[in-house]
């Protein structure tokens, strides 16, 4: 083996995408924030939303200055 050579010259030619693509998960298996919010065709989906809203008002306003 070559010593004299930089170090970016012995690397291996690959692209990013083949060394990051494997150790990436499907999309079908991440977690979307509507995986935790109540169904929006419900007929009480206002009424289910409503409340975390309002406490996450009631905490902005008491974060305030």
């Amino acid at each position: 083996m070559v010593t004299n050579v930089p170090h970016a010259a012995r690397l291996p030619l690959t692209t990013p995408g083949e060394q990051v693509l494997p150790i990436l998960k499907p999309v079908e298996k991440c977690w979307q924030p509507q995986d935790f919010l109540p169904d929006p065709e419900s007929p009480d989906f206002l009424d289910a939303v409503s409340g975390p809203l309002a406490a996450c008002l009631d905490a902005a306003v008491v974060m305030l200055p």
